[in-house]
């Protein structure tokens, strides 16, 4: 594929249109799979806890820095 470069798609050549097909065959393979992990995880999991707790966390307040502590000694903030 690297050696097509991208260009609309009424402008394809044959083989590029190929390629194009190939490629994306192999995503399609790749998203199945790991759509599958995904479900047979998610089934063991409540299979062997019967409960699964969703928590709605606020990203925003835990990616804050703590505030500076003032360090005693040299008056400064650490």
């Amino acid at each position: 594929m690297s050696r097509f470069p991208r260009c609309r798609a009424k402008d394809r050549t044959r083989n590029h249109q190929r390629a194009v097909e190939k490629v994306g065959a192999l995503h399609g393979k790749v998203r199945r799979r790991r759509l599958d992990h995904a479900h047979k995880t998610a089934l063991t999991l409540v299979r062997e806890h019967h409960f699964i707790a969703h928590e709605d966390l606020k990203i925003r307040n835990m990616s804050k820095a703590p505030a500076p502590k003032p360090d005693h000694r040299t008056r400064r903030y650490a």
